[in-house]
């Protein structure tokens, strides 16, 4: 055997084992976003009404700036602080989450908070973490950590099936009928 085959061999069965272990890494990951593709695709099959709550807060009387948002937090307002404004003794926020938006209006001297909760169902939920829509550094990371994936599986499948010269002429026509379909996209939408 020669050390070129020895090499050869090496690469398949490291290449074969990364892509058995990121198939399982990434399968829950990539069912989350083929079945949440899916729904956003056919939204309104899904539809759910939107649900409004309303409820008022009490905070410390004159809180400014981040110690109002820590207050509400404590309180149990969650997600991403989306807009925060001052003006004419009263605070305007928005907090943010995926299928979830809290609109907030706090009276400072008072530290009387009203509160708008709209829940937007789960298959907006699932939409908008598809989409990174309020999802802060957790959504991105989920996305990263899937496209790293996808990569690695394709690119190992590439390697491992070129190694398969009985199946090349096969996968040659599926990766030409692949490249092909992706360009005439990318063309017809242009």
């Amino acid at each position: 055997m020669s050390r070129r085959s020895g090499w050869r061999r090496a690469a398949a069965r490291w290449t074969r084992t990364l892509h058995i272990y990121a198939s399982l890494l990434g399968l829950l990951s990539l069912l989350f976003f083929a079945l949440s593709g899916f729904l956003l695709h056919h939204a309104e099959w899904f539809e759910t009404p939107s649900q409004v709550t309303e409820y008022q807060l009490t905070l410390e009387p004159n809180l400014e700036g981040l110690a109002v948002v820590k207050s509400l937090r404590a309180k149990g307002v969650t997600g991403l602080l989306g807009a925060f404004e001052e003006g004419g003794g009263r605070l305007e926020l928005s907090f943010e989450k995926p299928g979830e938006t809290s609109e907030v209006s706090v009276e400072v001297t008072s530290g009387l908070a009203s509160v708008r909760k709209e829940s937007r169902g789960s298959a907006e939920l699932l939409g908008e973490i598809h989409t990174g829509k309020h999802t802060g550094t957790l959504g991105g990371l989920l996305v990263d950590v899937t496209a790293v994936i996808l990569a690695t599986l394709s690119l190992s499948g590439l390697y491992l099936w070129a190694g398969l010269p009985k199946r090349r002429k096969l996968g040659l026509a599926a990766l030409a009928a692949a490249v092909l379909s992706g360009v005439s996209l990318v063309a017809y939408w242009s």
